[in-house]
């Protein structure tokens, strides 16, 4: 017997890319290894309220993703380009399992914050037979750590955080074999 697509399970992830004053949100629901935008609106930040003290909008957000019937279980974040330090860097061919204390070391060399103060995370190319691109992003441990707060307050399982228009140009098909350029434009700042 062949399954009915009203029987068939569908998961449901919100998408909250995170603003100066607001955060954009789309929640996608995923069907048979596709993606489609069920809903998509503007939470703005309460006066005076900020990232830093989420006790002041994280219960504004929980109401406001009740009030709109957002049912997703768990999110991506995305943060501003602004919010991050990024440092792209070729090294030499390395194993997979080596590649986390090169990171540390390249990051802690690169970045002039102390290592317990920031959020690492990177991304490895394919190893050639002389070298490896590495791209190694970071940001404030202290400014991550109140918005996941936020956002699991809301009932939320943060599935991953990543950089807002990294994700738009990952997930778009390129324009060329050859490159992939995106310009992620808002009201007073843009990211290319």
């Amino acid at each position: 017997m062949q399954k009915s697509s009203l029987f068939t399970k569908t998961k449901r992830v919100l998408g909250l890319a995170v603003e100066e004053n607001q955060i954009l949100l789309t929640e996608l629901q995923e069907h048979g290894g596709r993606y489609r935008v069920v809903h998509a609106d503007t939470f703005a930040l309460p006066d005076q309220a900020t990232y830093t003290e989420p006790d002041q909008w994280a219960t504004d957000l929980q109401q406001f993703l009740r009030e709109h019937h957002y049912s997703a279980k768990e999110a991506v974040i995305g943060l501003p380009a602004k919010w991050l330090l990024v440092k792209e860097s070729v090294i030499p061919a390395m194993a997979n399992d080596a590649l986390g204390g090169s990171v540390q070391l390249m990051a802690e060399r690169e970045f002039s914050l102390e290592m317990d103060d920031l959020v690492l995370d990177y991304s490895a190319g394919k190893n050639t037979t002389a070298h490896r691109r590495l791209l190694v992003m970071a940001t404030l441990r202290r400014r991550l750590e109140k918005i996941l707060v936020a956002v699991q307050t809301t009932g939320l399982k943060v599935r991953s955080v990543t950089s807002s228009s990294l994700a738009l140009v990952t997930s778009t098909p390129p324009a060329s074999a050859a490159t992939n350029y995106m310009i992620y434009l808002r009201s007073n700042y843009a990211e290319i």
